[in-house]
């Protein structure tokens, strides 16, 4: 990380942050937020700065884990007003914090984790939605809808000698490294209390999970992509398997990170195809 009066700058996986002339509340936040390192930059640039959020285009929505917000798109640049802005390119993203931003405010964080989102998808990456499991060179990533039973699966496998690397959010490389992102293992109680009653509980998070600390390892090269799906086992169809994906890593919100992630989405489906699998037989097969 640098510094200088006006400028901070700090490394978020492979892209290079620069916040312009932030309050000191909101350096702390960002780089709380942003500040993870990949094995190796690949010498994106972010630059966030304040300005109006101001603009038109065409309307559009916007979700992401239960929370919706309405915005206007005009090619790659997308005004969330009043709160935040951002645009992409294939060599650097701009994100402008609106009067209307407030770092205690859940509309404005979902704005940023959106542009965030965004900004390492134009980058290359893809953000995926599951839990990543490892046991020695051996990477897994679990994924299916919400309520699946992917982190009560991380948790049981947690017990069975393998490790975890994500439990819910992690970010892949063209080349196919997975790197995880959250920190910590969270359930619903009841699922705590049937798998794991002697764990002692962290903290409780705003929906009321249960966070364990169960240590977190590091990424590297995954090697499969499973689909929890009650009373599955077999390979999906070509067509499920590309919803899967999409399923997995959810739809940019501009069209370069479209095309990006068109492109990642193809380029790993060809190597890691998708298996449904029923939850108790994963672990089953995976002791």
């Amino acid at each position: 990380m640098s510094s200088d009066a006006a400028t901070i700058q700090f490394t978020s996986l492979q892209a290079e942050i620069t916040l312009h002339e932030l309050s000191p509340d909101w350096i702390t936040a960002l780089q709380g937020w942003w500040g993870r390192q990949a094995p190796e930059s690949g010498g994106y640039q972010i630059e966030v700065e304040r300005g109006s959020a101001q603009g038109g285009g065409e309307a559009v929505e916007l979700s992401w884990m239960g929370g919706r917000l309405t915005g206007w798109r005009q090619g790659n640049r997308l005004v969330l007003p009043g709160q935040v802005c951002y645009e992409v390119s294939l060599s650097a993203a701009r994100i402008e914090l609106g009067p209307q931003a407030d770092i205690r405010s859940q509309a404005t964080l979902l704005a940023l984790h959106l542009a965030f989102l965004e900004a390492q998808r134009a980058c290359g990456l893809l953000c995926l939605h599951a839990a990543v499991m490892r046991r020695d060179d051996h990477i897994l990533a679990i994924t299916g809808v919400s309520g699946a039973g992917k982190s009560t699966a991380a948790l049981r496998l947690s017990r069975l000698g393998w490790s975890l690397v994500a439990e819910d959010t992690s970010w892949l490389t063209e080349d196919g490294v997975v790197m995880g992102w959250d920190e910590g293992l969270r359930l619903w109680p009841d699922a705590k209390a049937r798998f794991a009653p002697e764990w002692p509980i962290a903290r409780l998070d705003a929906h009321g999970k249960a966070q364990l600390e169960v240590g977190r390892t590091a990424g590297g090269l995954l090697s499969g992509v499973l689909l929890l799906q009650p009373g599955a086992d077999q390979l999906l169809s070509p067509a499920a398997q590309v919803r899967a994906w999409w399923q997995m890593v959810g739809l940019p919100s501009t069209p370069l990170a479209r095309q990006r992630s068109q492109a990642a989405v193809n380029l790993h489906l060809s190597r890691l195809p998708v298996w449904a699998i029923d939850r108790d037989t994963l672990i089953e097969r995976l002791r």
